[in-house]
């Protein structure tokens, strides 16, 4: 299957094309700035280009070229990005997505499979169970964008049969991730990474029973890909989560990713600070019809997070060395 990937150096992108190569695909990565960051390894087998999800012309021109059958459409502007360019979020989240959809009921393309997020269900009790037939009730740019486009697709697949599917991950976490997006804002990684990094205790101000719910890009790909391959689609919209992760097992797993390292989680000096409540979110829909299955655990998302902050200050500090001398 030829499979164009839009926003294809992304996050969750790099990992979809990862396995695609795997499978001996030759996916086509779109991308407004094709940065290879983290793609040194697949480079031989992908094509790279550059393009603008808003630009119909763009789209045909390279669905026609490589001859593609499939779309995985991930393009977006993420959630904090979103919130600061409210209109930005409209057009690149809600209207790109239409403008892909257009792309695919002009040259016939079987199926969409469309990255949209758990942001569509807006604020949710903790004790309510999160189907994807959940009330949507968005409350911030990113959510309404990622949900009109949603609504978007519903009517091109009923309208030009165009098969389509809503893929919606919970909070992203993983390594090369923005510090101001996702989990890693949530957590405030960037700064327990520079604790841990000097030798100081780190503090996670939550409390230690409370549960963070997160998915791994490489999980989020997994999911995606297999909306991609099977052969019948039931639903038009799956859930994926990696897993919901206690505020004490991530600071255990971060103790344990740097020797000799202290994480508290729970009080603070001046009170508790209010964790986000989250309901259950149900991944079983995707278990059971597409065979999902999270490759994960926090352990592993933690030791690659800090890896990749070890790697990335070693990288900085030899260019410093190397500038100095």
């Amino acid at each position: 299957m030829a499979i164009l990937v839009t926003g294809g150096t992304g996050d969750v992108g790099r990992h979809l094309v990862r396995r695609l190569l795997d499978l001996g695909e030759n996916p086509v990565a779109f991308d407004i700035s094709p940065h290879t960051q983290g793609l040194d390894q697949v480079l031989a087998g992908t094509t790279f280009v550059k393009g603008n999800v808003l630009n119909l012309g763009e789209l045909i021109t390279v669905m026609k070229t490589h001859k593609i059958t499939k779309v995985a459409h991930l393009a977006s502007l993420l959630t904090s990005d979103g919130e600061a360019r409210p209109f930005e979020a409209l057009q690149v989240n809600t209207m790109g997505t239409a403008t892909v959809l257009e792309a695919c009921r002009i040259l016939d393309i079987e199926r969409i499979v469309y990255t949209s997020t758990s942001s569509v269900y807006g604020s949710t009790s903790e004790d309510s169970t999160i189907s994807e037939d959940h009330p949507k009730n968005p409350t911030n740019a990113y959510g309404i964008s990622k949900h009109a486009a949603e609504v978007y697709g519903h009517i091109y697949s009923q309208k030009y049969g165009i098969e389509y599917v809503a893929i919606r991950p919970r909070i992203i976490l993983g390594a090369g991730q923005r510090n101001d997006t996702g989990a890693m804002k949530i957590l405030g990684v960037a700064e327990i990474l520079d604790k841990l990094q000097k030798g100081l205790p780190a503090r996670i101000p939550y409390e230690p029973s409370e549960k963070l719910p997160v998915t791994h890009p490489a999980d989020a790909a997994q999911c995606i890909l297999k909306a991609c391959q099977i052969s019948k689609l039931l639903h038009n919209a799956y859930n994926v989560m990696t897993g919901a992760f206690s505020y004490l097992e991530i600071g255990r797993a971060f103790e344990k990713a740097v020797n000799g390292s202290k994480v508290e989680v729970g009080m603070i000096q001046g009170g508790q600070k209010t964790a986000r409540r989250f309901g259950n979110y149900d991944i079983s829909a995707a278990r059971s019809e597409l065979m999902y299955e999270p490759e994960y655990g926090i352990e592993r998302i933690v030791s690659e997070i800090v890896e990749y902050s070890r790697g990335l200050r070693n990288s900085l500090e030899g260019l410093r060395n190397k500038t100095e001398g």
